[in-house]
């Protein structure tokens, strides 16, 4: 796997805002311009005033907007040998009231990774992912995975390498789409002195 901190081209553009509008339509339904949408989409037509009546085409433009304005969102692609997007992830690096926590906001793995594959996909990612934040953010002391509630296969990644579920009181589970994981990735040492 190869790995790319770079903000997508006009080419790449369309496939980062069907990517995130697959990943809503996933975790918010279908709408009724679904069909519609997808194909205009794949068609380049991404300002047609008909795509902004489906909720999940807003929230996907949001997301690819805020991945080239907002500075303080790296965007990672991760590409195969030959050189196939397989997935792609954004970073942010610190939340306004926490400075130290950078939070990543999805991975989303290509549709053509099969169900047997994508926790290796996920381990791989997520362990690549805490390197760079160690080795290049030095301010960011915990590292956060916004995880799909359905997606049982980034749930058991994060665990696995030792990310811990927030159990946050006042949030209804019925209702939420998504899980919080997190991991201070700078323990101290602690050192004994006689």
């Amino acid at each position: 796997m190869y790995y790319s901190w770079s903000l997508p081209n006009k080419e790449e553009f369309k496939d980062v805002i069907l990517r995130y509008y697959l990943f809503y339509e996933e975790n918010f339904g279908k709408t009724i311009l679904s069909n519609v949408t997808k194909k205009y989409i794949n068609n380049n037509y991404l300002n047609n005033s008909i795509l902004f009546l489906d909720e999940n085409y807003k929230r996907a433009c949001e997301i690819a907007y805020s991945i080239i304005f907002d500075n303080n969102i790296k965007f990672l692609t991760v590409r195969d040998s030959n050189n196939n997007t397989i997935a792609c992830s954004r970073v942010k690096l610190s939340i306004e009231n926490y400075p130290n926590n950078a939070i990543v906001g999805e991975i989303l793995l290509s549709i053509f990774i099969d169900d047997n594959n994508k926790e290796d996909y996920y381990l791989n990612i997520i362990k690549y992912l805490e390197n760079y934040i160690k080795n290049n953010c030095d301010q960011c002391e915990i590292l956060t995975f916004e995880v799909p509630q359905t997606d049982w296969f980034f749930f058991n990644a994060c665990e696995e390498l030792g990310y811990t579920l927030l159990s946050e009181p006042n949030k209804d589970y019925l209702i939420t789409n998504t899980y919080l994981f997190d991991k201070n990735i700078r323990e101290k040492e602690i050192k004994k002195t006689v």
